[in-house]
């Protein structure tokens, strides 16, 4: 910039100047015409690389599958109660044929714990709601009933499998049982530990003690359980006790029970 003005100053001197500088004015523009004209500079700034952050200073990505899984906090509390009185683990839900059949948190009991613990034969597969009800009917309501009415603690209730897709009494037809859903749980026989075993039946076959017992226990039911269907109500249930909570709504303190 500074050149290109100078070269331009000395021309205009030279032609400003007298006639009588004629050698002077000569010298001027020769020394214009030599002046070189600079290259012109980019007007852009070349770009400084950032410098490459080392792989240890990078913060770690966690993958949505490397994210724990938990439980909901009802299920989880659910999960805590139970196994502070029986034996029992959650477990994957069973495959069913239908895929109407569905157990939500599923829970695998074989039985309560404490001093007088009673074992549940088929270790059923249950909601974990239905699981925790069973375990307290059998502690707090079985067992003191054995006692009282038997004399004898009681060691074992025979129990189905608990979870099966299947339709009501087994028909090919009709409504689900809450079976389908593991709200549903039936009981053949008990054990007392004298290795003396009731099996369900009419309670006019049994003996004075034992049918006291089992009158009792199929009254106490429906405190835990929204139906109680056994022996008397249909041949399906000649032979087993039947206990679910198929009308047990979240919220709904008085569901409608049926107790046959």
């Amino acid at each position: 910039m500074k050149l290109t003005l100078l070269s331009a100053v000395l021309a205009v001197a030279a032609t400003t100047l007298p006639a009588s500088a004629g050698p002077v004015a000569d010298q001027l523009r020769e020394l214009g015409s030599n002046v070189s004209t600079p290259a012109a500079r980019p007007n852009t700034v070349p770009k400084v690389a950032a410098p490459e952050t080392s792989p240890a200073h990078e913060p770690a990505t966690v993958q949505p599958d490397d994210a724990p899984t938990l439980p909901e906090p009802a299920q989880n509390a659910c999960l805590i109660a139970l196994q502070k009185i029986a034996d029992a683990e959650p477990v994957s839900s069973p495959d069913a044929e239908d895929s109407a059949c569905v157990i939500d948190n599923p829970v695998q009991i074989a039985g309560t714990l404490g001093p007088t613990p009673i074992t549940f034969t088929g270790h059923p597969v249950l909601t974990c709601d239905v699981a925790l009800r069973l375990a307290r009917f059998s502690k707090d309501t079985l067992q003191p009933l054995a006692e009282h009415h038997v004399g004898a603690s009681l060691t074992a209730v025979f129990t189905g499998p608990g979870f099966t897709c299947r339709r009501r009494n087994n028909a090919a037809t009709g409504k689900l049982s809450e079976h389908a859903f593991g709200k549903g749980i039936d009981i053949t026989a008990f054990s007392f530990e004298e290795k003396d075993r009731l099996n369900v039946r009419s309670s006019a076959d049994m003996k004075t003690n034992r049918a006291a017992f089992f009158s009792a226990l199929r009254t106490a039911a429906c405190g835990h359980f929204t139906t109680v269907l056994g022996p008397g109500t249909n041949a399906a249930h000649a032979t087993h006790l039947h206990l679910d909570t198929g009308r047990m709504e979240p919220g709904k303190e008085n569901p409608y029970r049926i107790c046959q």
